[in-house]
């Protein structure tokens, strides 16, 4: 791929910005966006067909393979010149030229309520702003979103809103340092230096050197002279293009040996509160007959996790996080994976073939639908459906 094959588009409303979700929410009436950029486009939308296959229900039966499509987002990326970020959420406005918004869906269930009204009073000023834009020689007026930092070299934006919680950093954030592979090496990644240090090993792991990262203070407005702005190449729990997928599996841990552990992942850790497995040690107990060590990946360091995946034939656990690192186990590994009815994930099936992996999921009933949010729903597993699908898992695997 060649990025010469971009193309110079003017964005005159919010909806002609590719790089974001969620632009629906964003308010339209601007059409004072003059100034072209350039928008790569690696690979166009599509809808993409995968087997979904050895799903235990609670009715203690096993569903016939299906065939299941799924769309995917375009895989683009915008190089912007003269640029602002603008404070935590990654904002952006320029001097009347464009705007982008990496607005996560349904981000206030992701965000803690004083972050999301953070977010919501940062959006409300850039739009402000961009509403009482002239097309002056100063660019943008009326607003205190002002500039402090420079930043003249190319910069690649590591930003996500979402990215506190694991499995949507791994999917929606890590996945897109991919494009680095394409792009001169003189492009520095721009990254938040508040991210948690787990996040730093995981940069450090995909080959992101500290010799070309640019570190920048979440609350400080930073002018730059040229950015690139990635789309999602993967959204957390439902796709990823076969690049990004490929970029991760190259985090695996090199080895020759044969995985032979049998695992059972729990949910430990500052999510362990929320879709709770209510018979979890019931579950844990079958696992024990059948010779099962328990791990809770929240305790592990990255380096103990590759080294513990490496090691893993059959992984069983609640759909989370820790379960989702799947791409570190070799090829020929068995994953069984328990969902609730009101939670039920595609991205193993979805990845499964690609990287060999067999995948089985035991659905359980949600015992209470929160208000709001039923994808949080507390669950039980029904030991005799699941008790079938370990003993086919293990048959498989033999």
């Amino acid at each position: 791929m060649s990025l010469i094959q971009g193309t110079k588009i003017k964005f005159r409303r919010w909806e002609d910005v590719p790089c974001v979700e969620s632009l629906a929410e964003i308010e339209t009436a601007h059409n004072q966006l003059s100034t072209p950029a350039v928008r790569f486009t690696h690979r166009a939308a599509e809808s993409r067909t995968f087997r979904l296959r050895r799903v235990w229900t609670a009715g203690k039966k096993q569903s016939p393979p299906v065939n299941k499509s799924r769309p995917t987002e375009s895989i683009d990326l915008v190089h912007l010149q003269n640029a602002t970020l603008a404070g935590d959420f990654g904002l952006f406005f320029g001097d009347n030229e464009a705007c982008v918004f990496p607005f996560y869906r349904n981000l206030h269930l992701h965000l803690s309520p004083e972050k999301f009204n953070g977010a919501r009073l940062m959006r409300k000023r850039l739009s402000t702003a961009l509403i009482d834009a002239t097309s002056s020689a100063d660019g943008i007026v009326n607003s205190d979103i002002s500039p402090s930092v420079f930043i003249s070299e190319p910069v690649f934006l590591f930003e996500k809103p979402h990215g506190h919680a694991y499995s949507h950093f791994i999917w929606d954030s890590l996945s897109v340092l991919w494009w680095l592979s394409v792009l001169p090496a003189e492009v520095k990644v721009l990254v938040s230096r508040s991210i948690p240090a787990y996040q730093k090993e995981m940069l450090k792991a995909a080959g992101l050197t500290e010799d070309r990262i640019i570190w920048r203070d979440d609350r400080v407005h930073v002018k730059l002279s040229s950015v690139y702005v990635p789309t999602f190449c993967a959204v957390n729990n439902s796709w990823i293009c076969d690049e990004a997928l490929d970029f991760l599996v190259d985090m695996r841990l090199k080895t020759e040996v044969k995985p032979t552990r049998l695992l059972y992942f729990d949910r430990g850790g500052d999510r362990s509160g929320v879709r709770r497995l209510l018979n979890e040690e019931q579950i844990w107990d079958i696992c024990k007959e059948y010779g099962f060590e328990r791990i809770t990946p929240a305790q592990l360091t990255l380096e103990e996790k590759r080294e513990v995946f490496s090691e893993t034939a059959v992984m069983v656990g609640q759909f989370g996080g820790g379960i989702q690192t799947h791409f570190l186990m070799q090829p020929g590994t068995s994953i069984l994976c328990l969902h609730s009815n009101l939670f039920f994930r595609n991205i193993f099936e979805f990845t499964s073939s690609k990287l060999r992996q067999v995948v089985t999921a035991v659905v359980g009933k949600a015992s209470t639908a929160l208000a709001g949010d039923p994808n949080n729903s507390d669950f039980e597993i029904d030991p005799v459906t699941f008790r079938k699908a370990l003993e086919q898992t293990l048959a498989i695997r033999n």
